[in-house]
């Protein structure tokens, strides 16, 4: 009734469910955080304490509460999101032959967006009191997170079009 899936017809399936369920979590973040979705954004992409802290003390309280209650998923989407990455790389390296450690970069960014939010809610928790140290280790897994995730993407982008081209010249 159901035939055997070959390699890569697995590696297919577990790709889509990761990205459907990646993104799935991207747009109940979005729908958790409403109007302050640019908000977090500001912060997460700001690099200076003073900006970082201006955004957050010009919070309503909703705005802080909505924040407050995108932890809760946000703790889960980095391996959402990673697991998604790694499996289209995993796919490609299998076809491609590139070198192995190329494919743990989703797990890097991952993690630095794990203790980026860590750090994130540990200020927002205190934000009576200003913690620029906490604010920098904040800030350098922010920015850590999202060089790994560009060079992912146009890791993905490349092999893209060396798998379409092996694909037509075959």
């Amino acid at each position: 009734m159901f035939k055997k899936l070959e390699s890569s017809e697995r590696i297919g399936l577990f790709i889509i469910a990761a990205t459907v369920i990646f993104i799935a979590s991207q747009l109940t973040i979005a729908w958790i955080l409403g109007p302050d979705l640019y908000t977090l954004a500001d912060l997460q992409l700001s690099f200076r304490p003073n900006f970082f802290y201006e955004i957050l003390g010009n919070l309503s309280e909703q705005s802080i509460s909505r924040l407050l209650d995108h932890f809760y998923l946000d703790f889960f989407h980095p391996f959402f999101y990673g697991t998604a990455l790694y499996l289209m790389l995993a796919f490609f390296r299998q076809h491609l032959k590139f070198p192995r450690h190329f494919i743990f970069l989703p797990f890097i960014a991952s993690f630095a967006d794990f203790f980026e939010n860590i750090a994130e809610l540990f200020i927002i928790l205190e934000i009576n009191t200003r913690h620029d140290e906490i604010f920098y280790v904040a800030s350098g897994f922010s920015f850590l997170k999202w060089i790994t995730v560009l060079i992912c993407l146009l890791q993905l982008t490349f092999y893209s079009i060396l798998f379409l081209r092996t694909k037509i010249r075959n």
